[in-house]
């Protein structure tokens, strides 16, 4: 069937071996640069090396017994045993859930990798089209349906004495507001910038209040970007 399917691997079949892991590299590097962007736990590397090694789970299968039945029990171990992987990205504060897209897209790197270690080129390079754009289109669609109007931008001083806002990135987290950036302004008075994304329903009022309540922050206000 060419580039849709190739035969089963017979243990010399090099060329063939080598495209496939390239084409596996190819597809996770597609979907950990989207992660990576968004500066996930789980980033670029880690989704190729998880879609890589999945291809060549199967490619050795192949290429050391020529069964076709193996590949299929490879892939049921491989797809069981990533879900230890993508639960070590998700996190809970309180009752905000995190990690659970970049868990999923882990496990999606893992299936193109069985993919394509099977000769399906073709499929892998639509699903990892599709997953793309449901990491990307998608959350701007949800991001339309609960009305997030994007980053809310905070500036922040330090009380004296301070030199970091210790718990307020957990404080955040637990009303629903991710940390995307954070810097620190040395200076007389310090001063922390810093770029929230809102994942609930609070308005730039409320979130403002909340990074005054840290301890170690004396002052808080809205900054236009």
């Amino acid at each position: 069937m060419g580039f849709l399917a190739d035969p089963p691997l017979v243990f010399d079949n090099w060329p063939v071996a080598l495209l496939r892991l390239v084409v596996a590299f190819v597809v996770g590097a597609v979907l950990g640069f989207e992660r990576e962007r968004r500066e996930r736990p789980a980033g670029l590397r880690t989704h190729v090396l998880v879609s890589v090694t999945a291809c060549l789970s199967v490619v050795g299968c192949y290429a050391l017994s020529g069964d076709p039945t193996n590949p299929a029990r490879v892939a049921q171990g491989v797809l069981t045993g990533i879900g230890f992987l993508g639960a070590g990205t998700i996190i809970r504060h309180g009752n905000v859930v995190r990690g659970l897209t970049t868990a999923a897209s882990i496990w999606a790197a893992a299936a193109l990798g069985l993919v394509v270690g099977s000769g399906l080129y073709l499929a892998a390079i639509a699903a990892a089209l599709l997953v793309v754009v449901a990491l990307t289109l998608l959350r701007r669609l949800e991001a339309l349906v609960h009305q997030e109007t994007g980053p809310v931008h905070v500036r922040a001083r330090l009380r004296p004495g301070e030199i970091f806002p210790l718990g307020l990135a957990q404080t955040l987290a637990e009303n629903g507001v991710e940390v995307v950036a954070m810097d620190l302004v040395p200076g007389e008075r310090p001063q922390v910038r810093l770029s929230l994304e809102v994942t609930g329903h609070l308005s730039e009022q409320a979130v403002v209040a909340l990074v005054r309540s840290c301890p170690a922050l004396e002052e808080a206000r809205l900054e236009v970007k």
